[in-house]
């Protein structure tokens, strides 16, 4: 049996405590794809006897550039690894203040919380930040009451379409290693017919959920006998929530129209929500005594 207890003040001197961690995260296996030279010889491989009626070897660079993609306007030692580009070494950290005492009346605890993760992939992050208050106070030698309480926000930046054929990462996978990640003139290029920059595809989209949660509950409890206690449980739990998505033309299909067609796919959304829970209950509890 796992018993799950929640950290309550003390009768004791008021007693701080700080917790620090941090690391990292990173892909455990990199896929390792073929290079500027490898991808070239591939490519001749496939249409020299075809199209070109000779062997791989007697085509050269600029031949097979100009029949597949019209030529390439890029350095000749263009040799992108598009997973390297969309992938980082993302850095957790975590930050918690406490602090509890009290006396033989009353006790407290309270906690402070900062945790920032950031994703492998580039723009994807969550981040919470979080506050606990216990109090515990006896009125009598019968009587007692106390309080659990905490609030929450959360952020989280979503890669857009994680998990389909429009992410970073399965962009990545598919992306010429024969074309830059810019233009010359700062804009994005597009390394594949069928799919868009993997970079624009993590930095551009926008799609941020954020959440605030507040709770709380007091519990009364009355001993009526030796063993025999009455217990009257309230409390509420309200969630607050908003997403903002917003998907531009850079990073669609729409890139394969003239510009002046171009609109957003998907124009700047915004969502909010609440969610209220309310509840009171009144229990009774005794204490069993087994004679042998």
């Amino acid at each position: 049996m796992i018993l799950i207890t929640t950290k309550r003040g003390a009768d004791q001197k008021t007693q701080f405590n700080l917790n620090v961690y941090g690391g990292f995260q990173e892909l455990w296996r990199k896929p390792e794809f073929l290079n500027r030279d490898q991808y070239l010889l591939l490519f001749k491989d496939a249409f020299a006897e075809d199209f070109f009626g000779e062997p791989a070897e007697e085509i050269s660079d600029n031949e097979i550039l100009n029949f597949y993609y019209g030529g390439l306007p890029y350095p000749e030692n263009t040799d992108t690894d598009w997973v390297d580009e969309v992938t980082r070494k993302g850095p957790i950290q975590n930050y918690e203040l406490s602090a509890r005492g009290g006396n033989d009346k009353t006790q407290f605890y309270i906690s402070g919380n900062y945790f920032d993760q950031k994703g492998v992939l580039i723009n994807s992050r969550f981040q919470r930040i979080s506050s606990r208050f216990n109090l515990d106070h006896y009125i009598n030698d019968k009587f007692s009451i106390s309080l659990n309480s905490g609030i929450t926000r959360s952020t989280q930046n979503r890669v857009s379409s994680d998990n389909t054929l429009y992410s970073p990462f399965s962009n990545a996978l598919a992306a010429s290693p024969l074309w830059p990640v810019y233009e010359s003139d700062g804009s994005y290029t597009r390394p594949q017919f069928f799919y868009t920059n993997p970079v624009a595809e993590g930095t551009e989209n926008d799609d941020e959920n954020q959440s605030i949660r507040v709770f709380a509950n007091v519990l009364g409890s009355y001993e009526i006998l030796d063993g025999l206690s009455i217990n009257v449980r309230g409390g509420g739990d309200m969630l607050y929530f908003h997403e903002r998505s917003y998907i531009p033309t850079v990073t669609q299909e729409v890139y394969l129209l003239p510009k002046e067609a171009q609109e957003p796919l998907q124009p700047l959304m915004s969502t909010n929500g609440w969610s209220k829970d309310f509840w009171i209950t009144k229990r009774s509890s005794t204490t069993s005594i087994s004679l042998m």
